[in-house]
């Protein structure tokens, strides 16, 4: 048995040499090999245990895009590069305590209009609190007066709460379906892919090796295309569009994901991420009628299943990306939510006009409160539902590419070791085949 298996062995290596050009395609740049932290060698000299770490998985790979872990008291940052720092994780048991008293990045305060929604509120209090200052001595108001008009202000509030949470609530579902349904069925289909390849693949000869990279990298070249064209959606001006890069693929040659030729078969083409599972479909139907795959039918059957799952995946995104909610509804909640702080506006001014003229300075406190709290609360939520609409940009809370190609790539390079390293031994190859062809009589006629 021994022997057969060690024959077997033998003529697989002794298949012809397969490389990039044999489709056509030249060999994709090397990478320059970064280092896995920037300052690492330099905190490590002063406490080596304060150096940042990350799950094995989610480190930058050496040939991989460049990016770096930073730690805060709170988070774990992905630093990208040109200002773009992602939180990819934050201790969430430290902020349910008193993390949330110094949390910053990455929340609603970082709106700079958020804040400039508080000063407009104080502006509009001002004034109206100045205008009742002067006629409060001659209309007689009091503070009961001014207890009476803060009706309005409850019952728009809860009008919009309850409006405002079915708002945010389905936009929440479906930023949790668009990552824990079709981008990750997107991610976890190259695992599988690649995972196969790990099986019917595992020499270390440059044939095998040259067919497991091919097949990783254009699955992480298809995620990366898929970053691009999402962007693009909220892409107004040909100003923006270069901004965020989403017609240049020249960062993807450097990071080693695309070839100069392939590139160019790229450009100008609108579904860039799909086409790539084309190649991979059109790379599998040639192994299978070269007879490089084991039972090629069926397996030809389950990788082009493989591919339209993925094409379906990215499909799906793009249209939950690109479908808004109506107009005349998301119009009509942004309103309601705009009356309701302008009414509370109103309201506290005129409360803190009546306590002036009153003396009663101790009654300041509850309508600044509000000027403060409810914007916060309301014009926060409105900017959260902006914010997760699309998670593919460079907020800080959006998805981190450069973190996923790290996690798939060391996911699947295991899988490569694992099935050219098995623990029993040699690993276990199975025999390549030809197609067989059945002649109907119809071929005949």
């Amino acid at each position: 048995m021994m022997g057969d298996a060690d024959a077997t062995m033998r003529r697989l290596d002794a298949r012809p040499s397969f490389s990039a050009a044999d489709f056509g395609f030249e060999e994709p740049p090397p990478v320059p090999n970064w280092k896995f932290w920037d300052k690492a060698d330099e905190e490590e000299k002063h406490d080596p245990k304060k150096v940042p770490v990350a799950p094995l998985a989610d480190r930058p790979v050496p040939d991989g895009p460049k990016f770096h872990y930073r730690l805060t008291r709170m988070m774990r940052l992905a630093d990208e590069g040109k200002g773009k720092v992602k939180v990819v994780r934050y201790k969430e048991a430290k902020l349910l305590r008193e993390g949330f008293l110094y949390l910053w990045q990455g929340t609603i305060f970082e709106s700079k209009f958020l804040w400039q929604q508080v000063g407009f509120m104080f502006f509009v209090a001002s004034i109206v609190a100045g205008f009742t200052w002067l006629v409060a001595d001659r209309t007689h108001l009091s503070l009961e007066t001014a207890q009476s008009l803060s009706t309005i202000s409850e019952t728009l509030s809860t009008i919009v709460a309850f409006i405002l949470g079915l708002y945010l609530q389905k936009t929440v579902d479906i930023w949790w379906e668009l990552r824990h349904g079709t981008i990750q069925k997107l991610m976890n289909t190259v695992d599988n892919m690649c995972m196969r390849m790990s099986i019917y693949f595992p020499g270390t000869g440059s044939n095998d090796v040259m067919a497991r990279k091919t097949i990783l990298r254009y699955g992480l070249l298809s995620i990366a295309l898929l970053f691009k064209e999402a962007r693009e959606i909220d892409a107004w001006t040909e100003e923006e569009r270069e901004q965020l890069g989403v017609d240049d693929l020249s960062d993807l040659v450097v990071d080693g994901m695309l070839t100069n030729s392939e590139k160019e078969l790229l450009e100008d083409c609108g579904g860039k991420s799909q086409m790539v599972w084309v190649w991979i479909s059109s790379l599998f139907t040639k192994w299978c009628l070269d007879g490089r795959l084991p039972d090629p039918l069926n397996n030809q059957e389950m990788m082009l299943k493989y591919c339209e799952d993925a094409r379906n995946a990215i499909g799906t995104i793009l249209a939950q990306l690109n479908m808004q909610f109506p107009l005349s509804y998301t119009h009509t909640v942004v309103l309601m939510t705009k009356m309701m702080l302008l009414a509370v506006a109103v309201e506290s001014g005129f409360s803190a006009g009546v306590a002036i003229s009153l003396g009663k300075y101790a009654h300041l406190a509850p309508p600044i409160t509000f000027l403060i709290i409810l914007p916060l609360i309301y014009q926060g939520l409105i900017d959260i539902k902006e914010h997760i609409s699309n998670p593919f940009r460079d907020d800080s809370t959006d998805y981190c590419f450069k973190m996923f190609h790290a996690r798939i790539t060391s996911e699947c390079r295991d899988f490569f070791k694992a099935g050219s390293n098995p623990p029993y031994g040699r690993p276990a190859v199975l025999p390549p085949q030809l197609l067989e062809r059945q002649i109907t009589s119809a071929f005949y006629d």
